[in-house]
């Protein structure tokens, strides 16, 4: 939905199951995820209009869990779309050109990503990573 500051009707730029929208760094762009295919899609789309403007494949064999819709990230220079992809227990951050090409790895971790963000010169990326473990404990003769 895009409302306009000064008031006045909501207008629906998208519909579906959609998740994580996120203007572009220019505000002409909104990119999001779409939960509608088994493999998982991030769509843009025109920001005045809601026409569809390209949609890519998210990388192959990982998923997207409904915690980390919110981390969908445009790059700094609007070129490139970022998304972390949880393959078994470990999640690494993939880049999507906007123009195009496959989705590329940007990160080798063996953990979790819980948040992330770029700084205002794409030059740096902060990340907020966990590590989880559990060990199985047998307690016998309890009483």
């Amino acid at each position: 939905m895009r409302i306009p500051i000064e008031g006045g009707s909501a207008v629906s730029l998208a519909s579906g199951n959609i998740y994580g929208s996120r203007y572009s760094p220019d505000g002409k762009q909104v990119a999001f995820f779409v939960d509608d295919t088994d493999k998982g899609t991030i769509a843009t789309i025109n920001a005045a209009d809601g026409s569809r403007l390209k949609s890519f494949d998210l990388a192959p064999g990982g998923s997207i869990n409904y915690n980390d819709y919110s981390l969908l990230h445009w790059s700094a220079d609007g070129r490139a779309l970022t998304y972390p992809l949880l393959v078994g227990g470990e999640m690494n951050l993939w880049s999507q050109p906007i123009s195009g090409g496959p989705p590329r790895q940007i990160t080798h971790f063996h953990d979790r990503i819980l948040a992330y963000d770029w700084s205002p010169d794409g030059k740096r990326l902060a990340i907020t990573r966990a590590r989880s473990s559990s060990d199985v404990v047998l307690i016998s003769n309890f009483r």
